[in-house]
């Protein structure tokens, strides 16, 4: 479809042979002289009208200063965790994010947003597969996913190119709980041990390895027999930080068994008589 007759400035609209329709504006020409345009993508033309409208008013208001066909994965990437992603996870889950992501953009971070392409993903995939890391590559699927589909509501590219590449699958590994009798006799041979009430709790209620490392006293009602899950304890950059649970009925109430009460007394009055 030929393109729409603008102003000078004022952009252009046109439709492409896929059934997207493509919006383009000039920014003015750069250092070396060359022009400088931004390009983004719609699927239906009111939408891509109004993907115009958004360029005009950023250009004018001095937002658009670098052209995302010039932006580089990597750049993308930093740009989704600060004004995206940061927002809306707590400091551990960014924390994993930019693990994960540091991995992307080893390998393809110089390639433009605009130029990654499925063969990109499936090349990375493909070297972290053969490097023993699948998990790595599940982790980095869902994260590149979701990255590119702000891309892709943003205008940047037409398509996330992550739809079009198949994410290996991990066999989960069977996990074997202990018997009863396996139970009875660890906890018997771990009387002595620090950690013994430890056990116990993680025995008897239920908690996240986080939970239990989080618990104080003051969250045990030894009266009535019961444990607050307040907090958790989380790693975050090395260092160990106090964190809220992972969702409101995360805080929970529970009843203590008579082995943990005792176990609990006993550690309390250990604690007691080392300081």
């Amino acid at each position: 479809m030929p393109r729409k007759k603008r102003g000078p400035g004022e952009g252009s609209i046109y439709k492409r042979k896929d059934g997207l329709w493509a919006v383009e504006l000039f920014l003015g020409f750069g250092p070396d002289g060359k022009k400088k345009k931004v390009t983004a993508y719609a699927k239906t033309h009111a939408e891509a009208k109004q993907k115009l409208l958004d360029l005009l008013k950023d250009r004018q208001t001095g937002v658009l200063v670098s052209p995302p066909e010039r932006q580089t994965v990597a750049e993308f990437l930093r740009q989704w965790l600060r004004d995206v992603v940061a927002g809306s996870v707590r400091p551990r889950t960014l924390e994993n994010y930019e693990y994960v992501i540091r991995h992307v953009v080893d390998e393809i971070g110089n390639v433009p947003i605009t130029k990654l392409t499925p063969q990109h993903l499936q090349r990375l995939y493909r070297k972290k597969q053969d490097q023993g890391l699948t998990r790595m590559v599940v982790l980095i699927h869902a994260v590149m996913h979701k990255a590119l589909a702000q891309a892709v509501k943003w205008g940047i590219v037409p398509r996330n190119a992550a739809d079009a590449v198949e994410r290996p699958k991990v066999q989960k590994r069977e996990i074997r709980p202990l018997s009863k009798d396996e139970l009875v006799r660890f906890l018997a041979a771990a009387q002595d041990d620090p950690l013994y009430a430890l056990y116990v709790l993680a025995a008897t209620c239920g908690l996240r390895m986080g939970e239990l490392l989080g618990l104080k006293w003051e969250e045990v009602d030894f009266a009535n027999g019961l444990l607050t899950v307040r907090r958790q304890l989380q790693w975050i950059k090395g260092e160990p930080v106090f964190a809220p649970p992972k969702s409101a009925k995360s805080r929970r109430t529970i009843p203590l068994t008579s082995a943990a009460l005792a176990a609990l007394r006993r550690h309390k009055e250990q604690q007691a008589e080392q300081r």
